[in-house]
């Protein structure tokens, strides 16, 4: 009963592969076989089947998540979530590591593998581009001195946006259109209402000091 249930598992995987291309691997979105694209990589999370099938169906509202029910049938949301759980991390942190230019150091290797982290949600990738890799949503055009400036950093061009009774910090765009930093990945969004200045700073919470600060390597190394 087990070897059956297994059998249709990795069936419903493979059916999940051709729908996952076709509805999810597209530009801004979550890329081929999970790995980064505009949007979170999702090989290799751990996300459960229940957790994966609920996203899918139902979208993230206010997050650039669409919901699919309607869209796609429950076994055709229910075999991406059953593709998403089969993909490992390496194949993420692979296609990272295949389009480097410049030979790293071991220490800027790991650095590379931290910012780009494929298993955390909102890395510094989703917004920041290095090496040709990640969201060029803002340039970084200097590199912090080590993790304490990082943590310190506050930008200046983002504004508190208002859209109803939403209240979220956004980086101006253009006239009405603002990158949403309340998502984990910068999402566009095009607004009529207010906004007021306002100030933000990274949320880094995530990062220990040393993680930082390998980071960094990989960033002097990336802009030589």
């Amino acid at each position: 009963m087990t070897a059956l249930w297994m059998l249709s598992l990795a069936a419903f995987a493979q059916d999940g592969a051709a729908l996952y291309r076709q509805s999810c691997a597209v530009t801004y979105c979550h890329g081929a076989d999970g790995t980064a694209g505009r949007a979170p990589a999702l090989a290799g999370t751990g996300l459960s089947a229940n957790r994966l099938v609920g996203v899918i169906r139902n979208g993230i509202s206010g997050k650039g998540m669409p919901k699919f029910e309607g869209a796609l049938s429950e076994d055709a949301i229910y075999a991406i979530a059953q593709y998403i759980r089969s993909l490992p991390a390496a194949a993420a942190a692979a296609s990272i590591a295949a389009v480097s230019k410049r030979q790293l150091t071991e220490p800027e290797k790991e650095g590379r593998a931290v910012f780009f982290d494929a298993t955390r949600m909102g890395s510094c990738g989703a917004c920041h581009e290095a090496d040709d890799w990640g969201s060029p949503v803002v340039v970084i055009t200097q590199v912090p001195a080590d993790a304490a400036e990082l943590r310190a950093f506050r930008s200046a061009k983002v504004r508190t946006h208002s859209a109803g009774a939403e209240t979220f910090a956004g980086l101006p765009v253009s006239d009405g259109v603002v990158y949403d930093l309340s998502s984990p990945l910068p999402v566009r969004r095009r607004l009529t209402a207010t906004s007021t200045p306002g100030a933000w700073q990274h949320d880094l919470g995530r990062y220990s000091d040393a993680e930082l600060s390998a980071s960094l390597r990989f960033l002097r190394a990336a802009r030589k």
